[in-house]
């Protein structure tokens, strides 16, 4: 109902599947629906192995079509988003995703760069300082500010800045978790007042798309 406001304009259909195979119906239910974003949701639990569950990377890997994750946070508005930039890693997907939250949110928005060390900081700066990121808010009026971390200050700085939601690809799901392991903190992510988004992007090598079949699933 909520997708078919008036300002969405947008006809919402509801399943149920039956299936003691949940990845697999997952990624069946997209191709027999030509769906070209899937948005599934995660709880937050975090296997020892640092992956994000069973069902969810056996999805997130056999589906061609462009996937959104997200885990719910404990706050109503994202009035702060982060996006979490790794040196080398493709982030026009994670930043256009940003775009349109911070769009409906009227959010401030912080990209932190995160590097190895410290030591890397400096050539970081250098690295991204002609960077595009910023330039996809442009026209939005909202407040773009960038940062520069080491993998042990993440948990610092996200508490620091109060951050309502990380947007981040989710090629770099695994190393985040690593990251809260680093800190001793490994259920932090799942028990965090913030929200997180995982993004990927099928073809990277595509336009900008435009997305006429979504679907959002979860599973019990």
């Amino acid at each position: 109902k909520k997708l078919s406001r008036e300002e969405y304009d947008s006809p919402a259909d509801v399943f149920v599947n039956i299936s003691h195979d949940i990845p697999g119906a997952i990624v069946d239910f997209a191709k027999e629906k030509d769906v070209n974003l899937m948005i599934l949701g995660w709880r937050g639990a975090l296997r020892s192995s640092l992956s994000l569950g069973s069902n969810l990377p056996a999805a997130v890997r056999r589906l061609q079509t462009d996937v959104l994750v997200f885990k719910p946070g404990k706050r109503e508005k994202y009035r702060r988003i982060t996006i979490f930039a790794r040196m080398g890693s493709d982030m026009r997907f994670a930043v256009r995703t940003a775009r349109v939250l911070a769009k409906e949110f009227m959010s401030e928005i912080t990209i932190m760069y995160v590097v190895p060390d410290k030591v890397k900081i400096g050539m970081a700066r250098d690295m991204f300082q002609n960077s595009r990121d910023r330039d996809m808010f442009e026209g939005l009026g909202l407040e773009v500010k960038d940062d520069y971390v080491s993998i042990n200050e993440v948990n610092t700085k996200l508490k620091d800045i109060d951050t309502d939601m990380v947007v981040m690809n989710y090629s770099d799901a695994g190393e985040l978790a690593s990251y809260l392991s680093r800190a001793k903190e490994e259920r932090m992510m799942m028990e965090a007042d913030y929200a997180v988004v995982f993004v990927k992007q099928f073809n990277t090598n595509k336009a900008d798309a435009q997305y006429e079949d979504i679907a959002m699933m979860t599973h019990t």
